[in-house]
């Protein structure tokens, strides 16, 4: 069997953090083409209504929120990342919002459809 010669890895995620982070989504989704978001987030973010001020920041665009996933637990495996995947499917979705800390990324980066 040949050895492979080439290998490419390609991750298209945009992370926007900041003071102005949030006033800004709707146009970070627009420049993207999408207006369908999936929040991922844990239910710990969920009750501190964290993702109530992002559900403001959808106010008067385009944009809107198709469904939001608040079980992110904190280790997962690929079951974890297959639902959060069905739900995208399933709502429509064509990009992520993670709201909260480096767990929610990491469940919503991998479920990205190819």
């Amino acid at each position: 069997m040949a050895k492979k010669t080439y290998y490419e890895f390609f991750c298209p995620v945009k992370i926007v953090s900041g003071t102005m982070a949030l006033s800004n989504l709707p146009h970070e989704m627009d420049q993207l083409g999408a207006h369908r978001a999936m929040i991922v987030t844990d239910r710990g973010v969920k009750g501190a209504g964290l993702v109530e001020i992002v559900e403001k920041a959808f106010a008067g665009s385009n944009c809107e929120i198709g469904t939001i996933y608040d079980k992110t637990p904190p280790d997962s495996s690929n079951l974890v990342v297959n639902e959060v995947a069905d739900l995208y499917k399933k709502n429509n979705c064509d990009c992520f919002v993670a709201v909260g800390g480096g767990r929610s990324r990491r469940r919503a980066a991998p479920a990205t459809p190819r």
